[in-house]
């Protein structure tokens, strides 16, 4: 069976793949992340779920990543006195509509020729669902 790709287009001699962010949820807190905003927004930190994929298609993958302050972080280091830096996305202040156009961005820079380049792109930012897989 063949599938017509709907969300590619033609780009410098090589088709490239759009892809979106089609979803961004919270794997901490109970409510929508669009409808919280934490007592002090300057002092926040949380897991975040993206759910990426191919524009035009249902089909996504989840990106897994650490959202948080600097104030956040100072407090997590006297806790845990090192901390790695892959999937984390550091924020001055907690503000939902600044964080979705930041990962928009990031994300329309993975546009690429295929689904797997572009998740293996994407895998730089934060933590692929897939990322260790062996197909």
């Amino acid at each position: 069976m063949i599938r017509k790709m709907r969300s590619v287009e033609r780009t410098s001699g090589y088709y490239q793949m759009n892809i979106e962010l089609k979803q961004l949820r919270s794997l901490e807190l109970e409510d929508s992340l669009i409808n919280y905003w934490p007592e002090d927004p300057l002092n926040f930190g949380c897991w975040g779920r993206a759910m990426v994929g191919p524009s035009e298609q249902n089909g996504a993958e989840s990106f897994d990543i650490l959202v948080y302050t600097p104030i956040w972080l100072q407090n997590e280091l006297i806790i845990n006195k090192i901390l790695s830096g892959k999937g984390t996305i550091i924020v001055s202040e907690y503000n939902y509509d600044e964080l979705i156009t930041y990962l928009k961005m990031q994300i329309a820079s993975c546009d690429y020729k295929d689904w797997s380049e572009a998740a293996l792109k994407l895998s730089r930012i934060d933590f692929w669902e897939y990322e260790n897989y062996q197909f």
